[in-house]
């Protein structure tokens, strides 16, 4: 099935032909109680692995309806002494699980390709209003982990002032402040780690902190007073970043489903928003000495002089 294509009528002829071969053992040996059984559970995990979760829901009503239709004349045929009615009744419930199972699976599966797809689509750093590209970094980052809000905190290693930038899907502003305003954001101890609240940010909710493959769980979250004006929400995952300019970290607030799992994906995200981060400093530099070197050439004795003489 894996090296398979899955596209076309082929797969979809040979999965059905595949569900009829196995009614028709099934009917041969004793029909419900056979041991061939097995194979309808095959059927599932085949539709799984050709199309998804979504395979396993549209072979799920088949392999249904052809177990009980194997079962009705086969139960006048041999009796209701012979026919075991418990063990038909057991055999429908572990379809119904084992397609739950696989959809769940699947599903997730799903939401984690979505998830790769959009780490590769990040979003390049242009020229332009470095505002814009804040936002686009942010919006970005958020709709990866399902997030309403996310929050950067960084500063450059050569100045002390502390950047800010919040996005939400009503509003966005990016601002500078005094770094004692909010520093330090976290106790130097833990200044590196990754953390997640699963629940509302408060003195009594549990936080699990990530460092070096270790977890650590903490009542409350030692986090600055005043930035916890901007990162309170139901459940907050954050992750630092450090690039050879920038230093900072990401907060996204409002997750749905929070769990410490989430953590290895959040450390991606930030280093992806440091990285570009980084970048759209770079970018600004090489503009403000491509500006400071037209000065220097128009105001260069050469220029001048060149500027004096008539024309041709």
């Amino acid at each position: 099935m894996w090296r398979r294509s899955s596209l076309g009528w082929f797969p979809v002829a040979t999965h059905i032909l595949d569900i009829v071969a196995f009614s028709v053992f099934q009917y041969l040996t004793t029909g419900p109680s056979s041991p061939l059984f097995v194979y309808f559970v095959f059927s599932l995990f085949c539709g799984a692995i050709r199309w998804g979760w979504r395979g396993t829901v549209w072979t799920a009503p088949a392999v249904a309806a052809a177990f009980i239709a194997m079962g009705m004349p086969v139960s006048h045929t041999i009796g209701s002494t012979e026919f075991e009615l418990n063990r038909f009744v057991v055999r429908m419930g572990h379809l119904l699980m084992v397609t739950g199972l696989l959809v769940y699976l699947g599903r997730h599966e799903a939401r984690q390709r979505n998830e790769i797809e959009r780490l590769a689509r990040w979003p390049p750093v242009v020229d332009g209003d470095s505002s814009l590209t804040v936002r686009r970094l942010l919006e970005h980052a958020a709709s990866i982990l399902d997030a309403r809000r996310a929050v950067a905190v960084w500063k450059r290693q050569s100045e002390r002032r502390l950047h800010l930038g919040i996005w939400t899907p009503e509003r966005f502003e990016v601002a500078t402040h005094d770094p004692a305003a909010f520093e330090p954001l976290l106790p130097d101890a833990l200044d590196d780690s990754t953390f997640v609240c699963t629940g509302p940010v408060t003195d009594s909710s549990t936080v699990v902190f990530s460092r070096a493959g270790a977890s650590i769980m903490s009542p409350g979250l030692p986090l600055h007073p005043r930035l916890l004006r901007y990162v309170s929400g139901q459940g907050v995952a954050s992750a630092p970043f450090r690039t050879d300019e920038l230093s900072g970290r990401v907060f996204f607030t409002d997750l749905p489903a929070l769990t410490p799992a989430i953590a290895p994906l959040v450390e991606i995200v930030a280093r992806e928003v440091g990285s570009s981060l980084q970048q759209r400093e770079t970018l600004r530099q090489r503009q403000q000495t491509a500006v400071s070197g037209e000065r220097v050439r128009a105001w260069s004795p050469v220029a001048r002089v060149r500027g004096r003489q008539p024309p041709g």
